[in-house]
């Protein structure tokens, strides 16, 4: 059956998992013990490292080996929990330029993550085939922590890719179905974060 075309795209929220990513590539690597396969080694608190190059001219490469509907990318700043210093003392991912590829070409993303150790979340909801790149565009600085002195390198926990590999047997319908459910889940999950966030301004403000 031939797929639908990317305006139907979607898929069970039952089905949305982490995706394997089959190669990572980087711009530069510090050392072997900072190497790319640390973004996806599912351990935040191991980092891929720059080459001390604060970020400058990053570029991340990722490859799933096969067509992929991609809903958030998931980016974990550097952050180890055996040294409280470590979030700090290195540069951090600021504003990124995501690269992915659907049925109607290239398309570009954009986005800016929060200075904050709190992994950063991007919606994507698009039908992905080849290799996905992210571009960093700016970092948030190194600091020094004390009489730490910052470190100069850009340092990324973790990226991690939730989705579900394309299954080519579903209708046209069935595709139209699961994006209604997923829509509803998704704005749910807003609803439900917007009367979290409005409980603790109200809180506050007691």
């Amino acid at each position: 059956t031939t797929p639908p075309t990317t305006a139907f795209v979607t898929q069970s929220a039952d089905a949305v998992r982490k995706l394997a990513v089959d190669r990572v590539t980087a711009s530069s690597e510090l050392s072997p013990a900072f190497a790319a396969e640390n973004l996806i080694d599912g351990d935040p608190a191991i980092s891929w490292n720059d080459a001390s190059l604060s970020g400058e001219g990053a570029v991340l490469g990722f490859d799933f080996g096969e067509p992929v509907f991609l809903n958030t990318i998931v980016i974990h700043n550097y952050d180890n929990p055996r040294d409280p210093r470590s979030f700090k003392r290195n540069a951090r991912v600021k504003d990124i330029e995501i690269e992915y590829h659907t049925a109607d070409g290239t398309t570009v993303l954009q986005a800016t993550a929060p200075d904050t150790a709190e992994p950063f979340t991007i919606p994507v909801g698009a039908l992905h085939d080849g290799p996905l790149v992210i571009r960093v565009l700016s970092v948030w600085p190194a600091e020094a922590v004390g009489d730490a002195p910052p470190f100069l390198e850009l340092a990324i926990g973790e990226v991690e890719f939730f989705g579900t590999i394309i299954n080519d047997e579903w209708t046209e319908s069935e595709w139209m179905e699961s994006a209604i459910r997923d829509m509803q889940q998704t704005i749910a999950a807003f609803e439900a974060e917007i009367a979290t966030l409005t409980s603790a301004l109200e809180t506050a403000s007691d």
